[in-house]
């Protein structure tokens, strides 16, 4: 070819059993004379232009040049056909290049050809029987990088406004002011709880009191696995504590009884 890059409008497809063929010849420059150094490596390349994903074809010798000028025939034959997997499916605009490679280089000489069409028949997808298919199969049949994987967590529950929120937390208020209020009405004797088992079990009620208040608040240390935490520790405790002390008020108030009669 007189220029790189002059070749356009080709085209070849894989349903019509196109060939492509490339024939050129290496030569040496015409100030070197009549010594020519034979490149150990001589390819074909094909790049496609939209994905940059390139396949290679090797240059078989065809003999010199002949008398006129000093250097190799090489040629390229590539059946479209046979070569969907090393075009790996990809139809589209390639360009084609020719490189020249040998020891004494550092990087190997290009030469582009032009740019060609091609058309190829999309990848099929194999058929799996049911539950056959490897969990893996994706990833390891592919050498482009896999869609990205975004995990949603759940969204949030609905919350109550903080109008419905304000009205049940003064009902409970209100609620437990009455309770309390009732309580002290009722002048409590509380000379009877004298025990241990007693005053552990007032400081138990006290605890889940303030166990729940702080959840309540929503304070730090209170979050909803932790109050769940306390309360499996402390709610047998005062089970136990609170049935010792209820026995130790019922024989102070039996003996009580028995004095006084």
């Amino acid at each position: 070819m007189p220029s790189p890059n002059s070749a356009s409008d080709l085209a070849a497809s894989a349903a019509a059993d196109d060939y492509v063929h490339v024939s050129f010849g290496v030569s040496t420059p015409s100030k070197v004379g009549k010594r020519f150094q034979k490149p150990h490596q001589v390819f074909v390349k094909f790049t496609h232009v939209e994905s940059g994903t390139s396949s290679y074809f090797v240059g078989a010798s065809e003999g010199t040049l002949g008398e006129s000028a000093v250097g190799a025939k090489y040629r390229v034959a590539v059946a479209v056909a046979k070569e969907v997997e090393t075009f790996k499916h990809l139809s589209g605009t390639y360009t084609v290049s020719i490189l020249a490679s040998d020891v004494a280089y550092v990087n190997p000489t290009e030469w582009v050809v032009g740019s060609i069409d091609l058309t190829l028949p999309a990848k099929a997808k194999p058929h799996f029987a049911l539950y056959t298919k490897p969990l893996m199969y994706e990833s390891d049949n592919t050498l482009a990088p896999l869609s990205e994987i975004v995990h949603q967590m759940r969204p949030p529950a609905k919350r109550a406004s903080a109008f419905m929120a304000t009205v049940f937390t003064a009902a409970v208020v209100v609620y437990l002011v009455g309770f309390v209020s009732h309580v002290l009405s009722l002048s409590p004797n509380l000379h009877r709880m004298r025990s241990l088992s007693s005053y552990l079990f007032v400081i138990c009620m006290v605890t889940l009191m303030l166990l729940i208040v702080g959840y309540w608040l929503a304070l730090d240390a209170f979050d909803f696995y932790d109050t769940i935490k306390y309360l499996c520790i402390l709610v047998p405790i005062t089970m136990v504590v609170g049935s010792s002390a209820i026995a130790s008020v019922t024989h102070a108030r039996l003996e009580e009884t028995k004095k006084s009669a």
